[in-house]
């Protein structure tokens, strides 16, 4: 293992491992790495792999050669300079993964594109056009998978419509993408800790008996703001602890009489 978080490494990772066949897990997040990391794990012999080189500048594709291996537990990329496309049928050949993190795959501060100045006031980045594809739909099958999460990487596609035979997924966050389409009944009958569809364009409307987890464990969150969806809010929701849904939708919210309460979240910020 090698464990060197948050410790100004700079260079590359190209290389580095490449005789140490005992390699199995590298923590090297929070970092100003850069070049490419596709043979990061060429030597290792590991039986479960983990990787977490989040919050670098690291540039070049997700290959292959380095994710179709079978072998990977845990892969942390959130936050670098990478570009292309998910290489899902590689990553979804890795039953044993466990946690999957690759939100804003281009989006480090080093390679964000930004708009530039108008008046004088610097505005926010525009999400880069250098990564993006197809939501890949067999992770959500993968039987061993916690944490998911893929967001501001431009994904298109839509959500699964059926509900994986065998799930362990707890937490959930597709947000800032390019989705389409409506959201499975599952997904929002499942009690995730942790479910974020938000700033996508999907449609359609709530079911009345959508999961009412989101109110009774306050430990949990769900985040459905800046869709198309429309309709009324399940009445279970309106107590949700922590919830995100009415901002840029087109839910109805009724004006209460006296002796009932509206029918929306009354912690929808």
């Amino acid at each position: 293992s090698l464990f060197l978080p948050n410790a100004l490494l700079t260079g590359t990772l190209m290389g580095l491992f490449s005789t140490q066949p005992k390699l199995e897990s590298v923590d090297v997040s929070n970092n100003m790495l850069n070049g490419g990391i596709n043979d990061a794990f060429a030597a290792s012999q590991a039986d479960a792999l983990v990787l977490n080189a989040a919050y670098n500048q690291l540039t070049g594709s997700l290959s292959t050669s380095l994710l179709h291996t079978g072998r990977w537990s845990s892969l942390i990329l959130t936050e670098n300079c990478f570009t292309g496309t998910l290489p899902g049928a590689a990553l979804c050949a890795n039953e044993g993964l466990t946690e999957l993190l690759l939100s804003g795959l281009h989006t480090a501060k080093e390679c964000r594109e930004s708009p530039g100045y108008i008046l004088g006031i610097s505005t926010a980045y525009v999400q880069s056009s250098r990564f993006g594809g197809e939501l890949p739909t067999c992770l959500f099958a993968l039987p061993q998978l916690s944490f998911l999460a893929l967001s501001a990487n431009r994904l298109r596609g839509r959500l699964p419509s059926e509900a994986p035979s065998v799930s362990q997924l707890a937490s959930l966050d597709v947000s800032h993408n390019a989705l389409t389409g409506t959201i499975p009944f599952w997904l929002l009958a499942a009690p995730f800790q942790m479910l974020d569809l938000s700033f996508n364009a999907l449609g359609g409307s709530i079911p009345a008996n959508a999961s009412a987890h989101y109110a009774t464990d306050n430990t949990t969150s769900l985040a459905l703001q800046v869709n198309q969806l429309s309709g009324t809010l399940p009445v279970a929701w309106t107590q949700a602890f922590h919830i995100n849904v009415l901002n840029g939708n087109l839910f109805a919210c009724e004006m209460p009489r006296f002796w009932e309460l509206a029918n929306r979240p009354i912690r929808d910020p």
